[in-house]
């Protein structure tokens, strides 16, 4: 790990967790060497915001969270709460409300300035969307919709429509 690549970074990071530095590996092994056990996994969980799924089941119990200021004051949102605020319960709203949260995600990930240039039609890759890109996209796309995000969507939902399809799904039935 020690020689890490931006596609092992990526693939870390879809994971939920990060590379340790070489220095924190042999750290670890000297610790892990007192004790008597077989075999032991040393990893740095990615921090996530408080209710943010996390991309794999393993890391409930250790993913490292930010804490929401308990005092935002009155009548003020977070910028979390509000993003979630307008969502519609569900509908043709709905369906336009998630294509525009989308839209804005993938706009974010591939720098562009503004969402009204994605088109819903055109495959991710064909907009610019690379592997390592996927990543960042997902992890987007789950922190805006707050929604657990499979680390295959973007495959099986090659365009931006199919992926307003598969949130609409998601979302109308929770």
């Amino acid at each position: 790990m020690a020689a890490s690549t931006d596609f092992i970074s990526a693939e870390l990071e879809s994971k939920g967790i990060t590379d340790i530095t070489v220095d924190e590996a042999f750290r670890a092994w000297e610790h892990l060497g007192r004790y008597d056990i077989d075999h032991g996994v040393v990893l740095r969980s990615l921090v996530f915001d408080e209710g943010e799924p996390v991309p794999n089941p393993i890391l409930e119990d250790i993913a490292v969270r930010k804490i929401r200021l308990a005092a935002v004051g009155e009548g003020q949102q977070s910028a979390k709460e509000s993003m979630t605020s307008d969502q519609p319960p569900k509908g043709p709203e709905l369906k336009t409300w998630i294509d525009n949260k989308v839209k804005e995600v993938v706009a974010d990930v591939l720098m562009l300035n503004a969402a009204d240039e994605v088109d819903g039609r055109a495959a991710l890759a064909d907009l610019g969307v690379d592997s390592v890109m996927t990543v960042t996209l997902r992890r987007n796309l789950q922190t805006a919709l707050k929604l657990k995000v499979p680390p295959t969507l973007t495959w099986s939902h090659p365009t931006t429509n199919h992926l307003v399809s598969w949130f609409n799904e998601k979302l109308s039935s929770a």
